[in-house]
């Protein structure tokens, strides 16, 4: 792809599982690759701009518990992590890229977690926010739309809110 710019990217992390979301209006053609050591997130948008951001993960992931969504606004991976643990970083090297952001409004540390019984989606606050539902997720399928665009917005700006 010619004239490609890096697609911004935030993560958050659980006990067992990563969230990386990408911001996006109406992504045209998103593709998420998921692999036990890499994601690729590439779109383009409607005024022709093109994203792409692929990256060597900081530790293995089990592509076929990982998944993605597709919403108007919003393209939300949830990476399964083959061990369980804290990652240091997103990504495997130690490069700094400003397209890559630690989003502290997802973010939980050790100790907020232990008030949690499971990241299964028992009570998993992130699928609340982004009116997810994590089990319809799996590799390699879009679930585009997200329905209507002013709920989606609406869910974003009550994001930043909090």
């Amino acid at each position: 792809m010619a004239g490609v710019v890096p697609a911004p990217l935030k993560w958050a992390q659980r006990r067992k599982y990563v969230y990386v979301t990408s911001p996006v209006t109406d992504p045209i053609e998103p593709k998420v690759m998921i692999t036990d050591s890499t994601l690729l997130v590439e779109y383009r948008t409607g005024d022709g701009k093109s994203f792409q951001q692929q990256i060597e993960l900081f530790g293995p992931v089990s592509p076929q518990l990982s998944g993605y969504i597709v919403h108007a606004r919003l393209i939300v991976v949830r990476l399964h992590k083959a061990v369980k643990g804290d990652w240091g970083r997103l990504t495997r090297d130690t490069l700094k890229r400003s397209s890559i952001t630690a989003d502290w409004e997802l973010w939980k540390d050790e100790d907020e977690l232990t008030a949690l019984p499971d990241d299964d989606g028992n009570v998993d606050d992130l699928s609340s926010k982004f009116a997810l539902d994590f089990n319809r997720m799996s590799n390699g399928v879009s679930i585009c739309g997200g329905g209507d665009p002013q709920v989606v917005a609406k869910l974003q700006q009550d994001l930043l809110k909090q």
